[in-house]
């Protein structure tokens, strides 16, 4: 009986040096390859998540689960997407499709990696979660090795963060504090005796902030988050 044909997996360095077709085969059975390992890996980060619950969820429903943010970073770059930042005009078309499919990131790869390290350093991650956090930052740089200058967002504090990973440094690090001396408390403002009522500000619980330019698919992006 025929032995199962087992497609050969280059790195993605020698992907890129391919063109047409060929690229295409490469990069998705590279992709696929990374997917069959993360079946094995998530189950356990899954279940030893479960002693960080503050990490793995965030109160706001717009962030996404931690390790799911990884998973994304990851796959965006083992499949070789286009960054975001390349896209053309009409990219959007693209919503719907399989993400196998798909010719672009479905993120902002650079700030959504940003906010996984960012979450990271809150905690003391055992050494299973440590790799973790090494093999996304990897690959969060190698997807936007062509994006030009300021254009990655973060970039060197990721590459410090990284490479202190690997030199065995550990997940936490001390929130930064503060720069500077408070300054002077502030004066009740006077009102003038001839201004009335004119100088308060009144307010209308009825007033609703304006959501119009918001959309549900729009791409995940944390890149102007304070």
């Amino acid at each position: 009986m025929p032995s199962k044909y087992v497609p050969k997996l280059l790195s993605q360095e020698a992907i890129d040096k391919l063109k047409g077709s060929a690229k295409e085969n490469a990069q998705r059975n590279r992709g696929l390859a990374v997917d069959e390992e993360l079946k094995i890996l998530l189950p356990r980060l899954r279940e030893q998540i479960k002693d960080f619950p503050d990490l793995q969820y965030n109160q706001s429903c717009i962030i996404p689960p931690w390790i799911d943010e990884g998973v994304s970073v990851i796959r965006n770059e083992a499949y070789g997407k286009v960054p975001l930042d390349f896209a053309e005009e009409g990219f959007e078309e693209e919503e719907g499709k399989a993400f196998e499919d798909r010719e672009y990131s479905d993120c902002y790869v650079d700030s959504l990696a940003a906010e996984f390290a960012r979450r990271a350093k809150a905690f003391h991650l055992p050494p299973g979660f440590v790799d973790f956090v090494i093999r996304v930052l990897e690959a969060a740089l190698h997807h936007g090795r062509d994006l030009p200058g300021a254009a990655f967002q973060q970039k060197q504090e990721l590459v410090e963060y990284l490479a202190e990973l690997k030199a065995g440094s550990g997940t936490y690090r001390e929130p930064p504090k503060p720069k500077g001396k408070p300054g002077p408390k502030p004066k009740t403002p006077q009102i003038p005796d001839h201004a009335e009522g004119k100088s308060y500000v009144t307010y209308s619980p009825e007033a609703k902030p304006d959501h119009s330019g918001v959309r549900d698919d729009m791409p995940l992006d944390f890149r102007n988050w304070k």
